[in-house]
């Protein structure tokens, strides 16, 4: 017996289709007819054949850290002089969690 949904639709899908003279289970025939529906234009259904069988595109997520950007600025001349020199940043610099 199926302990979650998730167990029950892959209980479901391994199963034989009942009557099918190929013998194919519920997931066989899906997949099936996923690929028919992208051969014929259906970009959702080639979306989700490239989804399972590549993994979803990576999306790039830029952000602006404002605490960093400000610090910078905040430096004298000297101290940017030291951080471009040999990385150094004053005391006060934040740290790590101190970024928010």
């Amino acid at each position: 017996m199926a302990k979650t949904l998730s167990d029950a639709y892959r209980n479901k899908l391994e199963e034989p289709v009942p009557n099918d003279p190929e013998k194919r289970t519920w997931a066989e025939l899906i997949a099936e007819a996923q690929v028919r529906d992208a051969v014929r234009g259906n970009v959702q259904a080639a979306r989700e054949i490239a989804d399972r069988t590549e993994g979803k595109a990576k999306q790039a997520i830029e952000f602006e850290d404002a605490t960093l950007a400000r610090s910078f600025e905040r430096m004298t001349t000297e101290e940017l002089e030291a951080y471009a020199r040999d990385g150094s940043v004053p005391i006060w610099f934040p740290k790590g969690n101190d970024l928010s």
